[in-house]
C-alpha cells in the first residue's frame, strides 16, 4: 500500500509539473489600448496590414488602428472593443505570425521579481517590467487600476503622488532612482504621507492644508482613486462639493471643479490639470462663499468671475473656448466653407472682438481681422494682460478686519432650483430652466410651463450630458445646468451610437446633429432627422474622403472622426473608377435566357456565391454576392467600386425596378429584374452599401401574387415586359 501510494504520488507530482510547463509555454500579451505608441503598436499595424487592413505602421495606436482593429475584431467574432488584448493578439498573430512580438510579456503577479534599476519605464512602455510596477504600486497604495503591463496616463499619475511623496523629483517617468526607491523597504506609502500631514486649524476652514500632497495628474471623468479623494475634500472643505468624497471622479464632482474654475478666473473645462490643482490646494484660493469685500472709495469695474459668451458681454477681448478641446476656425469670411479658414485657433488663445453680429463675431488676431463662431468665446478681461503685477490699492479708512455684521453674499452662480420640475409644472423656475436650456441651443419657449417640447429638450439635455434621459429635471440636471460646463445642444454627443439608412430620430437627434455636421462640412444632407438616401451618400462620401473603412454606416470611430477638427470636406479629391470601368462585358441579347427562380435556378445557386450583372441600358457591367435566397435573392455589391458602378449605371439609390442580365455561376445568362436601394443588413462591410438589396427573377405569377403581392408582382411584370421586346413572346 505504501509503494503504490509512493507512486500515486509520483505522478501526480509529474502532472503538475506538466501543468506548470504548459502554462509557462502560454503566450499572453498586454492590452495595448488607444493612444499607445511603440513598437508593440508597429507589429500590430504591420500584422494587420499583411491581413489586408490598410494601415500605416507608425507605430500610434491612433484611429486608424482602433478602426482596423475592430474590423479585425469583427471578423473573427470577438468582443468588437477597439482594444488591442490578449484574445485579439492572439488571434492576430496566429493568422500573421511573422510580427508577433519576439518576447511577449508573460502574467504578472504579485510575487513577480522587482525590474532591474537600471530600466526606464515611461509613457509607452510595456511589458512584464510594467506590470511589476504597477503590482508594486498598488501594493503600496497608489492606485494603478491596472496591472496589464501597459505604462499609460493612470500609470504615470501612480509614479508621480509616488514620486512626490518619497521627495523625488516628481517627472512621472520611472527611472533607476524612483525604480531604486520603489523596491526599498522604508519606501514612504500613499497613507504614510496622509498620516503626516500636521491638523488643521480650526479657525480657518478654507485654508489650505499645510503640507498637502497636489496630485500633478490630470484628473477628469473617469478618474478614481486616492486623488481623487484628496481632490474631493479639499472641494467640500471649500464649499464647492455637495457630494460625498468617494475617489470616483464623476459628474458633481466635475461640476464643483468647474464652479471653482469660474470662481478663480481658471479656465473652466470642469478638468482638475495642473493649474487647477495648483490653485485649489493654494492658500489664498477663492472659496465658493467669500464675503463681500469692503468698498474701495473710487468704484472700479472688475471682470466677473462668471464668464460669459462674448456675445453676452459685448467684451472687447474673448479667448478660444471648446467644449471638445479641438481648435476653432478662423475664418475671412461669416459662413463656413472649406475655402474660407485662415487659421485654427487653440483653445485659451486670446482674442480682440470687434463686433458681434448673429452667431458670428469679428475679430482680430495677431493683427489679422476675420470671422469666428461667438458660442466659442468666452469673455477675457477687458484689456490685455498686464506684463506687470497691477499695482495695489491705496490704504482707505475702511476696517481692514473682517466685520462681524457684513452678511454673506450669494455665490455668482445662477440659483439653485428648489424643486424637481416634471410635465405639468409651471412657475418661475420653469421659466428660469426654459431660458438656461434655450441659451445652450436646445429648442424651447420660455413660457413657464412644462410643456412637451419642454419635456423634450430636457431629455435631449439630459442624453448629451450622460444623464438618465427620463425627462424629469431634478438635483443632478440642475447641477449640470448650473456647472458651466454643460453641453450644448449642437455639441459633439458624450457617445455615439451606430445609426443606419432607414433609421430615425429618437430624443437624443443623434442622426440630425450629423447632418448638421455634414452639411456644415459642404456635404449635400437635408437636416430632418432621417437617415434618408442623401445621408447615406453623404456617409459614404465622408468615409471615402477621410480614410475610414467605406461601409455607408454611421458606426462611432466615424462619427467621432466626424466632429473631430480634423475632418475633411468634400474638396479632397478621392479615386472613382475610370469612365470606361464596367463597359464591354455583356452578352450578346440573343444569348440572354428567361429561367426561372425556384426550378432552374436556386437549387444550383447558394448564398455567398458572387455572380456578374449587366445593365443593357447604360451598357456597364458590376458583379454582386448573393446573400440570402427567398422568394428572391438578397443580394449586395460585391465591393465599393461594384456599388459605384452600379449607381453609375442606375442613379441615385431607388427602389425603381431595373431589368438587368445576370450571369449565373453556370456561365448562363438570364434576364432578371432588381433595384439599387439598401436596405435591412448586409455582410460585406467596406462596399459603400451598408445593407442589402434584391434580385427577381421569373416566378409564376399566381405564386408571386399569393406570396408577394405587391413589389414582386411589380418585378414579375417588370420580367416578362422585358422579355416580350426582347423576343416578342409573352409570359403569362
Amino acid at each position: 500500500m505504501a509503494k503504490q501510494r509512493k507512486i500515486k504520488g509520483l505522478c501526480l507530482v509529474l502532472i503538475l509539473l506538466m501543468l506548470c510547463a504548459q502554462t509557462a509555454q502560454a503566450v499572453w500579451y498586454a492590452t495595448i489600448r488607444p493612444g499607445a505608441v511603440g513598437p508593440q503598436v508597429v507589429s500590430v499595424q504591420q500584422a494587420l496590414n499583411s491581413l489586408g487592413y490598410k494601415l500605416v505602421a507608425d507605430g500610434k495606436y491612433g484611429l486608424q488602428t482602433t478602426q482596423a482593429v475592430r474590423a479585425f475584431q469583427s471578423a473573427q467574432r470577438l468582443t468588437v472593443d477597439g482594444l488591442a488584448g490578449n484574445q485579439t493578439l492572439t488571434a492576430l498573430y496566429a493568422l500573421a505570425p511573422d510580427f508577433a512580438p519576439k518576447a511577449p510579456s508573460p502574467t504578472v503577479s504579485a510575487s513577480s521579481q522587482r525590474p532591474a534599476a537600471t530600466q526606464r519605464y515611461e509613457m509607452g512602455s510595456y511589458g512584464e517590467g510594467v506590470a511589476q510596477l504597477q503590482v508594486r504600486l498598488n501594493a503600496l497604495g497608489y492606485d494603478c487600476q491596472r496591472t496589464d503591463g501597459v505604462f499609460d496616463d493612470v500609470t504615470r499619475q501612480a509614479v508621480l503622488l509616488f514620486q512626490q511623496t518619497n521627495r523625488l523629483s516628481a517627472d512621472g517617468i520611472a527611472g533607476s532612482q524612483t525604480l531604486a526607491r520603489l523596491y526599498a523597504n522604508d519606501a514612504r506609502r500613499f497613507a504614510d504621507a496622509k498620516a503626516t500631514q500636521p491638523p488643521q486649524p480650526t479657525q480657518q476652514p478654507t485654508a489650505a492644508p499645510q503640507a498637502p500632497v497636489i496630485p500633478a495628474a490630470r484628473l477628469e471623468m473617469g478618474s478614481s482613486g486616492q486623488q481623487v479623494r484628496q481632490l474631493q475634500s479639499r472641494l467640500k472643505e471649500l464649499g464647492y462639493l455637495n457630494g460625498s468624497v468617494d475617489g470616483k471622479f464623476g459628474r458633481v464632482t466635475r461640476a464643483a471643479v468647474s464652479a471653482f474654475q469660474r470662481k478663480n478666473n481658471l479656465y473652466t473645462d470642469g478638468i482638475a490639470g495642473s493649474q487647477t490643482l495648483a490653485r485649489v490646494y493654494a492658500a489664498d484660493c477663492v472659496p465658493a462663499k467669500a464675503t463681500k469685500a469692503p468698498a474701495s472709495p473710487t468704484p472700479t469695474a472688475s471682470p466677473a468671475t462668471d464668464a460669459p459668451t462674448a456675445q453676452q458681454a459685448q467684451t472687447r477681448w474673448a479667448q478660444v473656448y471648446t467644449s471638445n478641446g479641438g481648435t476653432l476656425n478662423f475664418r475671412s469670411k461669416p459662413a463656413t466653407r472649406s475655402n474660407n479658414v485662415i487659421a485654427s485657433l487653440s483653445v485659451g488663445t486670446r482674442v480682440e472682438v470687434l463686433s458681434v453680429s448673429g452667431t458670428w463675431s469679428n475679430i482680430r488676431h495677431n493683427g489679422r481681422e476675420g470671422y469666428v463662431m461667438s458660442r466659442y468665446l468666452r469673455a477675457a478681461a477687458d484689456t490685455p494682460a498686464p506684463t506687470s503685477a497691477p499695482e495695489t490699492a491705496p490704504p482707505t479708512a475702511e476696517p481692514t478686519a473682517e466685520p462681524t455684521a457684513e452678511p454673506t453674499v450669494k455665490p455668482t452662480e445662477a440659483p439653485e432650483y428648489p424643486r424637481t420640475l416634471r410635465s405639468g409644472d409651471k412657475g418661475d423656475d420653469v421659466a428660469k430652466m426654459q431660458r438656461a436650456l434655450k441659451n445652450l441651443g436646445y429648442e424651447v419657449a420660455v413660457t413657464g410651463t412644462y410643456d412637451a417640447a419642454t419635456l423634450a429638450a430636457v431629455q435631449r439635455f439630459q442624453t448629451m450630458n450622460a444623464l438618465k434621459s427620463d425627462g424629469v429635471f431634478g438635483s443632478q440636471s440642475a447641477q449640470m445646468l448650473l456647472s458651466g460646463s454643460a453641453r450644448r445642444a449642437d455639441d459633439a454627443p458624450l457617445t455615439f451610437k451606430t445609426l443606419r439608412i432607414d433609421n430615425r430620430d429618437t430624443q437624443d437627434n443623434a442622426i440630425a446633429a450629423m447632418q448638421e455636421k455634414l452639411k456644415e462640412l459642404g456635404y449635400r444632407v437635408s437636416v430632418n432627422g432621417t437617415y434618408d438616401v442623401l445621408t447615406h451618400e453623404a456617409v459614404v462620401a465622408f468615409q471615402r474622403r477621410n480614410n475610414l473603412v467605406v461601409s455607408g454606416i454611421a458606426d462611432p470611430v466615424m462619427q467621432a472622426k466626424l466632429f473631430s477638427p480634423g475632418a475633411k470636406d468634400p474638396s479632397v479629391p478621392v479615386d472613382d473608377p475610370a469612365p470606361d470601368a464596367g463597359k464591354g462585358q455583356g452578352p450578346a441579347a440573343t444569348s440572354v435566357r428567361l429561367l426561372h427562380w425556384f426550378k432552374e435556378i436556386k437549387p444550383s445557386v447558394s448564398g455567398r456565391q458572387t455572380v456578374t450583372v449587366h445593365d443593357p441600358r447604360s451598357g456597364i457591367s458590376f458583379r454582386i454576392r448573393f446573400y440570402a435566397l427567398g422568394n428572391h435573392a438578397d443580394s449586395e455589391p460585391a465591393s465599393l467600386t461594384d456599388t459605384l458602378l452600379m449607381n453609375r449605371a442606375f442613379g441615385l439609390p431607388s427602389w425603381d425596378i431595373r431589368t438587368v442580365y445576370v450571369q449565373l455561376p453556370s456561365g448562363v445568362w438570364t434576364l432578371a429584374s432588381m433595384h439599387n436601394r439598401p436596405h435591412l443588413s448586409g455582410s460585406i462591410n467596406d462596399n459603400g452599401f451598408g445593407g442589402h438589396l434584391c434580385v427577381h427573377f421569373l416566378r409564376d405569377m399566381e405564386e408571386a401574387q399569393r406570396n408577394d403581392p405587391n413589389y414582386g408582382v411589380a418585378n414579375q411584370r417588370a420580367i416578362r415586359s422585358a422579355w416580350k421586346s426582347l423576343t416578342g413572346e409573352e409570359v403569362k
